[in-house]
């Protein structure tokens, strides 16, 4: 995750969430589109995610000289995978965030913004010549391929300050927005991102909280958030309350260790709510922008988590997804459980040097010790992480001086807004020092730990999502994690990276 904000946006963001959040979460009203469609009985669907490479690079430049549309470019990275999603079957595809159109200044961005018809009208834009070309060809992509898509785009909608206090001074209201396509190409439904990230801040407006799901022909009610969102309670962990189990989650995220990278949080998410995220994210390794899978509350269905040249084409992840179970309440029969399978790997595992620019946390905020090769507590406060071992091993760093940590935290992020956190985490740290537990280990790495088990002391206030990553960002397979009791037990701890317990308590945050 980037940097914290400067003073003036982390006004910006006291000032937002006062204005937009007068209902509390449970007096939200959870709108599902179609709404005049009848429930159907669910049914297994093929679902699919795209890791999206931005055709020339980096797109936030000066746009105004080029003659064509910045969309258009990376509309055909569009329809391929899009070709590729309905060769392979898939009833669902989910764009990344910001796949088509990432442009700034705010001004330039006005220009480009797509306005929309209203979902209830059930427009199909391709027939519309005066619609917006972009949205026109997702639309046409969703009837040619006859699935739904899941897009992001910004949008515009006019207003004025004489009835709208918080309309802008241009008199155009612009936004991160999901769009639904169903397989006929209507405009079906609509979510405006709630939680804005760094400078979207200067450039967006912030919606009312809202609660946007869609309702599908294979029986899937499928909720609607993206990228920042996943770290709050609206509006995904709201909707999971109200009974909706399959998340569309289009994503432009930049990862960090110890704690916050895609792989981690994307794949934690689902774990401890037991639900299910597709996540459909951007590849740009320069800001640490990777990875993309569908996720259950058993593990991966699939996903792509790959940083050696050949990743930087891209791709498609396909699963089929069960329906009419709820992992949560473990009811998924045993042939439905995810194989955890990546799609394409990132570098041989073995030394650990071909590794991406990742941002890194200051940890100095956790508190950590050594792992002894015992059981061991260690408390932040009145907060403690309990690691059991059920054999003692002695333990021994890396002639890198990589070493294992245990380390503990129960405070608030610093930035704004301050969430909320208490971590359990045990940590492959570059080196003797806490600091380096931020860094990708360089070399071989140490012997592995015991096996263990971890368990935080949180209240029942707190979501606790859980998280196991191997070295050279790979999902470790042979872990499990009880809901009832908040208890991780990581039984094969070879090339162990991160196993982490993430608690978040949404009413403490701050903004």
């Amino acid at each position: 995750m980037p940097s914290p904000l400067t003073p003036a946006l982390a006004l910006l963001v006291l000032a937002l969430t006062s204005a937009t959040s007068a209902l509390s979460p449970s007096e939200l009203e959870l709108d599902v589109r179609p709404s005049a469609a009848a429930p159907v009985t669910p049914r297994p669907f093929v679902a699919a995610v795209s890791e999206f490479v931005w055709a020339d690079g980096y797109p936030e430049r000066d746009l105004a000289a080029e003659p064509d549309a910045p969309w258009r470019r990376n509309l055909e990275t569009v329809r391929r995978h899009a070709a590729t999603a309905a060769q392979q079957g898939a009833d669902l595809l989910v764009l990344a965030e910001y796949a088509i159109l990432k442009v700034w200044p705010r001004a330039q961005l006005a220009v480009y913004a797509a306005q929309l018809p209203p979902v209830e009208d059930m427009v199909v834009i391709c027939d519309d010549p005066t619609q917006h070309e972009a949205i026109r060809n997702l639309s046409c992509l969703a009837r040619e391929h006859q699935m739904y898509i899941v897009a992001n785009f910004v949008t515009k909608e006019l207003c004025s300050a004489d009835s709208d206090s918080a309309c802008p001074e241009d008199g155009v209201s612009l936004y991160n927005t999901n769009l639904v396509f169903d397989r006929t190409g209507a405009l079906i439904q609509t979510y405006h991102k709630y939680n804005l990230f760094g400078i979207e801040l200067e450039h967006l407006q912030k919606p009312a909280p809202h609660l946007s799901a869609f309702r599908t022909d294979f029986g899937a009610v499928i909720g609607l958030m993206t990228c920042f969102d996943i770290l709050f309670e609206l509006p995904g962990v709201e909707m999971t309350r109200r009974g909706v189990t399959h998340f569309a989650f289009p994503t432009d995220w930049g990862d960090e260790l110890p704690s916050l990278s895609a792989l981690q949080m994307h794949s934690a998410w689902p774990r401890g709510l037991g639900v299910t995220l597709l996540s459909s994210g951007i590849h740009y390794l320069a800001e640490g922008s990777i990875g993309s899978g569908i996720f259950t509350g058993s593990g991966a269905l699939g996903y792509l988590y790959d940083y050696s040249a050949e990743g930087a084409e891209g791709g498609v992840v396909t699963a089929t997804v069960p329906a009419g179970c709820s992992w949560g309440a473990d009811s998924c029969p045993s042939d439905q459980a995810p194989a955890g399978r990546q799609v394409r790997s990132a570098p041989a595992a073995g030394n650990t040097d071909d590794y991406y620019p990742i941002q890194n946390y200051n940890v100095s905020e956790f508190v950590s010790a050594p792992l002894s090769g015992r059981s061991q507590r260690l408390c932040d406060g009145e907060f403690c992480c309990d690691l059991t071992v059920s054999q003692q091993r002695p333990v021994t760093g890396a002639e890198s001086g990589a070493t294992y940590r245990l380390l503990v935290l129960d405070g608030r992020r610093n930035f704004a807004p301050h969430w909320s956190t208490q971590i359990c985490a045990v940590v492959l740290c570059a080196g003797a020092d806490q600091a380096s537990c931020s860094t990708f280990p360089a070399g071989v790495a140490p012997p592995p730990p015991a096996p263990f088990s971890l368990r935080g002391s949180f209240s029942a206030d707190w979501a606790v999502f859980p998280s196991v990553i191997r070295t050279h960002m790979e999902l470790a397979a042979e872990w499990f994690y009880s809901r009832p009791t908040g208890q991780l037990e990581v039984a094969d701890t070879g090339r162990l990276l991160v196993a982490q317990l993430y608690g978040r308590n949404y009413a403490l945050d701050q903004p």
